[in-house]
């Protein structure tokens, strides 16, 4: 696991040790995480599926898990410019996500429910959607961005998903003089641990006073945090 230090390789040991199940989808980038979270023992604990989206019509195909008006909605905010990196679009695949890990693991508690009301049987579930555009060897419309949600059930009928972004990352990570593909590899890097942090902090494993200390190269201060409650059956599709 090259290069993570020491406390995120321990953030990462406490999400496995951890009751949360996650399913997580990822378009353009935010394939290292996936590798980073293999490379701790114990993701079989904390791995549903992971599903590299690349191309449009298999992100797509993937928000066919959701109710007939949200994929409508979905497909709207893809269609925008700038559609397939966005903040918006984000909580779809997000909430795809999640009605997938539902699916796969139906008897689930939800998100909210406290520690003594959890079925130990059972495990609160996190569905991540990870979007962005980095370096490439093509023309391509757009700043380099990359854009994560995590959805959490609220309730039967609701879902609050977590959104961070980092905007214009060639800006953020040209400190220092890069060829194109040391560029790349850099923003996938940030990209990933954006993905990292996300879902530590949804699920509550990074103390709140080491967020910097874990996530150094992250920049925090830069990255744009929202969330949206939106209604979600949890009776919907799951499975496309």
């Amino acid at each position: 696991m090259a290069r993570l230090d020491t406390l995120l390789r321990e953030c990462l040991k406490r999400l496995h040790a951890s009751d949360w199940l996650i399913a997580y989808d990822f378009a353009g980038v935010g394939s290292l995480a996936l590798y980073w979270l293999h490379s701790v023992a114990g993701s079989s604990r904390t791995i549903l599926e992971a599903r590299d989206l690349y191309s449009h019509a298999a992100l797509r195909n993937a928000l066919t898990a959701l109710p007939d008006d949200m994929r409508i909605a979905a497909e709207d905010a893809l269609s925008e410019r700038g559609g397939f990196t966005s903040s918006k679009s984000v909580v779809y695949v997000a909430c795809s996500a999640l009605l997938r890990a539902e699916a796969l693991c139906p008897d689930a508690a939800s998100a909210t429910d406290t520690l003594s009301e959890i079925d130990r049987r059972a495990s609160p579930l996190i569905g991540v959607g990870c979007l962005g555009a980095i370096a490439t060897d093509r023309l391509r419309r757009g700043v380099d961005r990359a854009v994560v949600g995590c959805a959490l059930r609220e309730n039967c009928e609701a879902v609050v998903v977590h959104v961070a972004e980092l905007r214009d990352l060639a800006s953020i990570a040209m400190r220092e003089e890069h060829d194109d593909a040391s560029l790349r590899d850099l923003q996938e890097r940030m990209a990933s641990m954006l993905m990292l942090w996300s879902v530590c902090d949804a699920a509550r494993i990074i103390p709140d006073s080491l967020p910097h200390d874990l996530f150094p190269e992250l920049e925090l201060e830069k990255v744009e945090r929202t969330s949206v409650r939106i209604l979600l059956s949890k009776t919907a599709k799951g499975l496309p």
